[in-house]
């Protein structure tokens, strides 16, 4: 997924990761107002508001001011820690169910064992997230 902003500014993150972070934001007090109906999205679609796909839809620069400071409430958090891990598990556990899947091949779950790794939480990479929405308005592609 790209974020895109009004100066041409692009900050490139996995589809798991944006939600991630979209999370460790939520649980540090950011109140998403939803996003901006996408400018090519034909006008007889209705729009949820959505933030969890890549379909050109914008956070507004309050949003994204709102996400910053709550990824930097985060950072600062000596407790966030606990929250971190727990959304990284949760994550991970996706992976693990794909395991349990009576449905997918024994050559799927060799794949699905040798790439699915519990994440690491990177804080360098938040911070430049955060920088990134400071910046103001983005979209979503």
């Amino acid at each position: 997924m790209d974020l895109i902003n009004k100066t041409g500014g692009k900050f490139h993150v996995s589809g798991d990761w944006w939600w991630f972070f979209t999370n460790l934001a939520y649980e540090h007090g950011w109140a998403p107002k939803g996003t901006r109906r996408p400018p090519n999205l034909n006008d007889s679609v209705a729009w949820s508001g959505d933030y969890d796909t890549s379909d050109g839809q914008i956070v507004e620069a309050e949003d994204a001011g709102c996400i910053a400071a709550a990824l930097q409430s985060a950072l600062d958090d000596p407790n966030a820690r606990k929250v971190i891990d727990a959304l990284l598990d949760e994550w991970f556990s996706d992976a693990k169910k794909l395991l349990e899947n009576p449905h997918i091949t024994e050559k799927q779950k060799a794949a699905v064992r040798a790439t699915a790794r519990r994440p690491i939480f990177d804080a360098d990479f938040t911070r430049a997230l955060i920088g990134f929405c400071k910046q103001g308005e983005f979209q979503l592609v």
